[in-house]
């Protein structure tokens, strides 16, 4: 297959997990894509299998190889890319690593099409633009059903915060869509449907999914900065209190 890699604006569907390490964390995503029907380009990202801490992909001595997924000795991937029929080109990669260790897979997809505000959008792109969200909502669906990270965000040239970011009140971001697993509502998750009660929501099998990017609702009905920051810290306390696995790289 000839090698191809999402280009421009880039939509992000990151997911943060609390039982799988980082290595495995990325192969699942990779598997989860492939049982939908993704396919391998071959081309990855590889390095050392114990890095130690690091904080981006960017601070590896990473060599990139056109036979993945081939097996090699002492190396893991550390972005792989993966061709979809809905999607188009896809990379599988980590986000920014939590101070506390760990960090996010991300899934990267072209989102030229979201480039345009919705209230700008004149009826055929953003009936386009709808139709490219609800795919990307579908792929979030099927991650976080699959594989239950305790926490996911989807939006348009957005990193994924660290649970610390979120704790901190540091990340708050207005337009992104998120998920989160029902196994955080014992720390005070459950009080977002109040917080966000101009959202729509849907119940997934494993968590709550909180959608404003393309809402039901009147066209970008605003989030309140303050409910949604309170919502954001809670997440962050909910994690840190549920904690994660162990790893540092």
């Amino acid at each position: 297959m000839s090698h191809s890699r999402p280009e421009g604006s880039l939509i992000s569907v990151g997911l943060f997990f609390d039982r799988l390490a980082d290595a495995e964390a990325l192969d699942s995503v990779c598997a989860t894509l492939v049982a939908r029907g993704a396919e391998y380009t071959g081309e990855a990202w590889v390095g050392q299998s114990d890095p130690g801490p690091f904080s981006y992909v960017s601070d590896l001595a990473v060599m990139s190889v056109d036979d993945w997924p081939a097996p090699r000795v002492d190396r893991r991937p550390y972005r792989v890319y993966l061709m979809t029929a809905e999607l188009g080109p896809v990379a599988v990669t980590f986000g920014k690593g939590d101070v506390r260790g760990g960090r996010s897979v991300e899934v990267l997809i072209s989102g030229d099409v979201h480039d345009v505000d919705p209230a700008y959008m004149d009826e055929e792109d953003r009936i386009d633009a709808e139709r490219s969200w609800r795919e990307l909502t579908r792929l979030c669906r099927d991650l976080c059903e699959t594989l239950d990270p305790l926490y996911a965000v989807l939006g348009l040239e957005e990193p994924t915060p660290t649970p610390t970011e979120l704790h901190s009140g540091s990340y708050w971001s207005p337009a992104t869509d998120f998920f989160v697993s029902d196994r955080l509502r014992p720390f005070g998750t459950a009080v977002f449907d109040q917080l966000l009660a101009g959202d729509v929501t849907r119940q997934w099998h494993t968590g709550m999914f909180y959608s404003y990017f393309y809402s039901e609702t009147p066209p970008h009905q605003a989030r309140e900065s303050a409910e949604l920051k309170e919502a954001m810290q809670r997440l962050g306390a909910a994690v840190v209190a549920n904690g994660w696995v162990a790893r540092v790289g």
